[in-house]
């Protein structure tokens, strides 16, 4: 499909806005304080009004799909931004603006930053440390210390949290083998806990099942998706009990395509993916295995989008993706019993791996407000990676 590029960027409406931890350890932080102007547009194609919540003329970057950016009560989100010069974590009040910098770390792990469900807490990982600030009262504590032990210097993996949020996890790699999955208390109590090694390859996509504190999940780098005769070496994501350090293949799909993107929805019970034809993309689209009975259901397929990267909503009523065509891709709502879907907007991003490391920075990786009031996702349309928030009006 070839048609105009349209995206926030093309949109002329603007307003002005209007103008509460654990154990502290530490100070509140000495950030940068100051209204932004809330920037609210309209979608060229479709209408839809987007909420720009990121300072122009910096880079700017919403957390990946997985991880809570919103406080339970959507009052405050967090994104990252080199606003002063070097990457480090902002938060931003929805209603009035009011814009703060969180961190000044020099060892700042960048993607590996999230919301703690339950305290509204923001984890986040510097050098050998996990750090937890409240994001009401900006009170901060010291959660973990590995100097002793180095895997948090060598993880590669965001902090996710267990189903009751007493747990959240990572992963560790040597560049050499082997490599592992880990998790710690998030009440700071103790040490990391290594639950799994693996010999050989490297363990990617860590995260709780949402089912208890201790299933996990994960996958295996390189990838063996295609190579035909073994299922169980062929497997996108393993489970991980964590108690017994057992493993077992979960995620396998048919010779020639492709899983990718896997997460779990709120209650555990469904594993959610996205699938694609190897060579080709498309055919792609967004399945869901069950748990407990390992059947498959693809929920949404296309052969025309090249379906990206997707989150489901608390419900599991809607999932809303991203496509990959650089410079021209829409944002889809999906519904997941149906499959009926809707273009909220045009984000048109470049899907470029820049400027942060080789991570996928420039893709657009929506994800819901915990209400499902909001999409959340980024976009370099404008020439710098900024944020972006889509009030759902439904």
């Amino acid at each position: 499909m070839k048609t105009a590029p349209a995206s926030a960027a093309d949109s002329t409406r603007h307003d002005n806005p209007r103008s509460q931890s654990p154990r502290p350890s530490a100070p509140m932080t000495d950030g940068e304080r100051f209204v932004l102007e809330k920037k609210v547009l309209a979608d060229a194609r479709t209408g839809r009004e987007i909420w720009k919540v990121s300072p122009d003329h910096c880079q700017c970057l919403a957390a990946y799909m997985y991880v809570n950016s919103f406080t339970s009560d959507e009052r405050y989100l967090f994104y990252v931004s080199d606003l002063n010069g070097h990457w480090q974590i902002y938060r931003y009040e929805l209603e009035t603006g009011e814009t703060i910098r969180l961190t000044n770390e020099p060892s700042l792990a960048v993607s590996n930053a999230n919301i703690h469900p339950f305290t509204d807490e923001l984890f986040y990982q510097s050098g050998s440390r996990v750090w937890a600030i409240h994001m009401g009262s900006l009170k901060k504590r010291l959660v973990l210390d590995e100097s002793g032990t180095g895997r948090l210097d060598r993880n590669r993996q965001m902090l996710m949290f267990s189903k009751s949020g007493k747990y959240f996890s990572f992963g560790w790699a040597t560049g050499e083998r082997p490599c592992g999955v880990a998790r710690a208390r998030c009440d700071g109590r103790g040490t990391s806990e290594s639950v799994f090694a693996r010999a050989e390859d490297e363990v990617d996509h860590v995260m709780f099942a949402n089912a208890d504190d201790d299933l996990m999940s994960f996958c295996v780098l390189p990838e063996y998706q295609n190579e035909p005769g073994n299922d169980a070496r062929r497997a996108r994501a393993w489970l991980l009990n964590a108690a017994t350090g057992r493993a077992e293949p979960f995620l396998v799909v048919p010779l020639g395509t492709s899983a990718t993107h896997e997460y779990w929805g709120p209650t555990g019970d469904r594993l959610y993916y996205h699938r694609k034809t190897r060579g080709t993309f498309t055919p792609a689209g967004i399945g869901v295995m069950d748990r407990h009975t390992r059947q498959h259901r693809m929920i949404y397929e296309s052969g025309q989008f090249r379906l990206g990267h997707s989150f489901v909503n608390r419900d599991e009523s809607l999932i809303v993706s991203d496509v990959q065509w650089p410079k021209e891709n829409p944002l889809i709502l999906i519904d997941v019993r149906t499959g009926k879907d809707e273009i909220l907007g045009w984000p048109n991003s470049s899907v470029r791996n820049a400027p942060i490391r080789n991570d996928q920075s420039g893709h657009v990786h929506p994800s819901f407000s915990p209400s499902g009031k909001y999409v959340l996702y980024t976009s370099d349309v404008s020439g710098v990676l900024q944020v972006y928030l889509l009030p759902l009006k439904r």
